[in-house]
């Protein structure tokens, strides 16, 4: 990812848009493209990211990736979407 697409280190901007401290943040699609780039942003700038993805591959990228963690999500499962609002509220961060 290149720096001006991002907006310059230390800068509260991400996209022209305001940065504010809402706490963890849950990207879906995350394995990927908008989504990857979405959760490598979100982590450098210090926010804590749910990483959502289907496959195990993205799942372990992700995972290594500070400030993250990967949770596997297929947005189409309401099962999986319990399970991963359960995890996340057992955690006690919110989103």
């Amino acid at each position: 990812m290149r720096e001006k697409d991002i907006g310059r280190k230390g800068d509260s901007s991400f996209g022209g848009m305001a940065m504010v401290d809402l706490g963890p943040v849950l990207v879906t699609g995350s394995g990927t493209g908008i989504g990857r780039a979405v959760v490598e942003t979100l982590a450098e700038k210090g926010y804590p990211v749910y990483a959502a993805a289907r496959k195990e591959a993205h799942l372990k990228e992700l995972a290594s990736v500070a400030r993250v963690d990967s949770v596997k999500l297929d947005v189409t499962d309401s099962a999986e979407i319990s399970e991963v609002a359960d995890l996340i509220k057992g955690k006690g961060d919110g989103l």
